[in-house]
């Protein structure tokens, strides 16, 4: 952070607040990668230390500041299952021998609805899938409205 302010600091200058701390002109630093209350702390001291104000940064506030919860966590993960190649799919999977528990799926994998109203994944080989194509080769397919969404989101 402090070499980036640094540089910041070179190519546009900065003015001393009434605190005694440099406040970057016109441009300021977004962090928002890795970041829960101890990185701010330690960001923040480095500053202190190098003389810029906190000013100068805006934190991103994500998942680690709010529940902590990972993908490791919740032992979910996306991965490629296929790939076209030469206009023939391909299945793409991982099977590590150390553990079991991260072999992935194979193939073109999709949703399926029952008809008991509950769901689950598997390969392209039912009769309806019940993903809903939105946006291809950047034209949107299925465009839906705001209440639309909070009604999808309470199902």
């Amino acid at each position: 952070m402090l070499n980036c302010l640094r540089i910041l600091d070179k190519h546009f200058g900065s003015v001393v607040n009434s605190k005694g701390f440099k406040v970057l002109n016109n441009v300021r630093v977004i962090q928002g990668d890795g970041i829960d209350h101890s990185s701010i702390h330690s960001i923040l001291s480095v500053m202190y230390l190098g003389g810029y104000s906190a000013d100068n940064v805006a934190f991103g506030q994500g998942g680690a500041l709010l529940q902590s919860v990972t993908r490791d966590k919740m032992n979910f993960a996306m991965k490629c299952s296929a790939a076209k190649i030469n206009g023939e799919w391909v299945d793409v999977y991982k099977d590590p021998v150390t553990d079991s528990g991260k072999r992935s799926k194979r193939g073109r994998v999709t949703l399926y609805q029952e008809r008991d109203g509950s769901y689950h994944s598997g390969v392209e080989d039912w009769p309806q899938s019940a993903l809903v194509t939105v946006f291809e080769n950047g034209e949107l397919k299925n465009e839906i409205s705001f209440e639309q969404v909070r009604a999808n989101s309470c199902k």
